[in-house]
């Protein structure tokens, strides 16, 4: 997937350390999603942290909670038991 130029899916990986790949990424943001869409990303963001939604976040191999949904022709796909 090609997204601003910048292509996901190429074989070599990208070995520059994160941090220099997320400053690249907020360069890429920056120049190409227009002010009001980074906005609404930004008080999404601050709503999140104010309503400490990582408090519930599951940790890494925690097993998810059991759920039960409709596919796209309104069959019931339940979780692992």
């Amino acid at each position: 997937m090609k997204w601003r130029s910048l292509e996901e899916s190429t074989v070599a990986a990208d070995s520059r350390p994160l941090r220099d790949q997320l400053a690249e990424r907020k360069q890429l943001i920056e120049k190409y999603v227009p002010e009001p869409v980074r906005a609404v990303h930004q008080r999404t963001v601050e709503q999140l942290c104010k309503n400490r939604m990582l408090n519930s976040v599951l940790s890494a191999g925690a097993p998810a909670p059991q759920f039960e949904l409709q596919d796209q022709f309104g069959r019931a796909v339940s979780s692992p038991r």
